[in-house]
Order: C-alpha cells, then sequence, then structure tokens
C-alpha cells in the first residue's frame, strides 16, 4: 500500500515548508555549523592568511565526486577569493591537506583505514552517508587533514556539498542567485562531523517543464532542456543530497485534458490548505481524493495513478469518478 505514506509524506512537506519560511538561516541542514571564521583549539584551517589548504582525491575515484570535489574548491574561492591547489595524482606536502574519497574506491580512504587512522566502522556500507573527520599524520609530510569520507558515491559526494554550505555556499547559489559572504579566514572544529543516514531514502525536487516556461528559458538559455541544463539541475540535486531522477523526459501533455496532472496540482493546493488552516472540510476533502486515487492505482495495475503516458493510463483515472468530481467541488 502506497497512499498511507503519501499521506505523512504530504503533511510532513506542508509542515516543513511553514517551518522554512519562518526558520532564520542556518549554515548546515540540522541546523548545527562545524566550520568558523575564528580559530579555535585543535581547529583545522581550511583558509587564512591569503592560503587555501590544498584538495587531494584520488583519479581512480568516481568521476561525479571528482567533479563535486572541484566544485568544494570553486567554492573555497568564492568565499575566501583564494584558490586551494587540486590534485589526482601528486600528493600535496604541507601542514594540512583536505583528502577526499569514497570507502572501498579510493586507495587514499582504504589506506587510512587499513592503518587505524580512520574509523569508518559506522559509515562503510551504509546508504548514502559521509563522515568529516581530522586526523593527524595521514601520510608523509602531511601533519594533518581533513578527511571527507562516504559509504557511496553521493554519501561523499553530499559530505563534500555539505561542507561547500557550511561555509557559506547557498545550494541555490546558481539557480536562485544567493549571493556568498566573503570570509577572512575559515576553520573546521576538531571532531567527527556526519549526518547518519537518510532519513527518506528517495528525495527530490519538482521540476515544472510546463510550455512555455522553463521549456522556453531553457531553449534560449541552452538551447533546449538538454545536458546543458541538467548539469545545473543535478548539481542543486545532490547540494541538496537529493537523489538524481532516473525516469525519461516526456513531451508536452498539457492538451490532454482532465488528467493526473491536474489532479498534482489539485492535490498540492488541498495538502497545503490543510497544513495552513487545519479546516476539517479540506481535510476530509485531501483525505478523499488520496483514497480514490489510491483506487486508481489498484486499477492500473502498475504502479501508476495515470495521465501522463500511455492513454490507457489516462483510463484508470476515470476508474474512480469520485476523483473527478474532488476537482470541481466547491
Amino acid at each position: 500500500m502506497m497512499f498511507p505514506a503519501i499521506k505523512k509524506f504530504l503533511t510532513v512537506m506542508c509542515g516543513m515548508s511553514l517551518a522554512l519560511a519562518a526558520a532564520p538561516p542556518a549554515l548546515a541542514l540540522d541546523g548545527t555549523s562545524y566550520v568558523t571564521s575564528i580559530k579555535q583549539k585543535g581547529s583545522f584551517t581550511l583558509e587564512a592568511a591569503g592560503k587555501a589548504a590544498p584538495i587531494f582525491a584520488s583519479g581512480q575515484d568516481w568521476p561525479g565526486v571528482l567533479r563535486a570535489a572541484r566544485d568544494l574548491q570553486a567554492d573555497i574561492h568564492r568565499v575566501t577569493q583564494v584558490m586551494p591547489a587540486f590534485s589526482t595524482s601528486k600528493a600535496p606536502a604541507g601542514p594540512q591537506v583536505v583528502i577526499i574519497g569514497t570507502i572501498g574506491k579510493s586507495p587514499l580512504i582504504d589506506a587510512l583505514v587499513k592503518q587505524k587512522k580512520l574509523d569508518v566502522a559506522a559509515v562503510a556500507g551504509k546508504w548514502e552517508v559521509f563522515v568529516e573527520q581530522l586526523v593527524d599524520n595521514p601520510m608523509p609530510g602531511v601533519a594533518q587533514a581533513l578527511v571527507i569520507a562516504g559509504s557511496d558515491k553521493r554519501g561523499i559526494i553530499y559530505g563534500i556539498y555539505d561542507l561547500s554550505q557550511q561555509i557559506g555556499v547557498s545550494p541555490w547559489y546558481w539557480w536562485a542567485d544567493v549571493p556568498t559572504k566573503t570570509q577572512k579566514a575559515l576553520y573546521v572544529s576538531a571532531g567527527r562531523h556526519t549526518q547518519g543516514e537518510p532519513k527518506v531514502k528517495y528525495r527530490g525536487i519538482f521540476l515544472n517543464d510546463e510550455a512555455p516556461a522553463l521549456s522556453g528559458w531553457a531553449k534560449e538559455k541552452f538551447g533546449g532542456i538538454n545536458s546543458k541544463m541538467y548539469v545545473h539541475v543535478f548539481e542543486l540535486l545532490l547540494r541538496l543530497k537529493g537523489n538524481p531522477p532516473l525516469a525519461e523526459n516526456y513531451g508536452n501533455w498539457e492538451n490532454t485534458g482532465l488528467n493526473a496532472h491536474i489532479g498534482g496540482h489539485c492535490l498540492s493546493v488541498l495538502a497545503s490548505m490543510a497544513a495552513a488552516t487545519s479546516d476539517a472540510r479540506v481535510q476530509q476533502r485531501l483525505t478523499c481524493m488520496l483514497d480514490q486515487l489510491e483506487l486508481c492505482q489498484q486499477k492500473n495495475g502498475d504502479g501508476y495513478l495515470g495521465g501522463a503516458l500511455p492513454s490507457a493510463r489516462s483510463t484508470a483515472l476515470r476508474a474512480s469518478p469520485a476523483a473527478l468530481v474532488m476537482l470541481t467541488l466547491k
């Protein structure tokens, strides 16, 4: 059964929307901060006095991890106006270095684990988990390292972008032009920093591709909804710790009449109204619509509610007249 979970999801999402609107800004998603502009005892110097700690990752790691590591390099420059060195081959020598890697994929991380300098017992084998920890004498010529290790590809990428957000770069820096505050120095507090496994396994955002809104803008900026545009979409998703979408795009289907698309808009409005007003009548209407949509899903038999792709799926929505009536109730 799918809809009890959806009911809970809609309630939680509406509550989150209201809470986020009133909540003060925070660098970290969990409201804590492990990066400061003031040096503390035992802290790691990410950048100070015009010098930034170099970033080192194995060339054998996932390409997406290396891409995110380069984004961290750019983010540190965005905040401090100092560009740290980045290498995937020659190990940097110096007092402090940032080491990035995936457990089981990066020889750098695996060597630290084997030498018992990095404890990943609570991380290895988990779903999308990262840990950030200061390690003394991680390799010859390096006194201390800020190690960012991930249980899998997305786990390490989330850890990299978490540090970016901690230093003050918003995930929305590109899409919403959120300004980045310049800092004269950046220090990472001592200790282990992690958020554990995600509470929700699959997470994403709604990309509204209605013509001529997104499609017109994408055509003007990128020549269409293509890989050039999706580079920015995927980066935003990963910075927000979301899962990249796997579904294929499909063409415009908004002229097919009363379908699941329109129903989706109605469902969004009802959920928002229920969360904002606590009106029993709105809640009753929302519950009724979800119950009827569940019947549509059962009738269709393949997990879809109907409306968007083959015409056969549209018939599933018609299988429950009450679901259509819900769209016109006053």
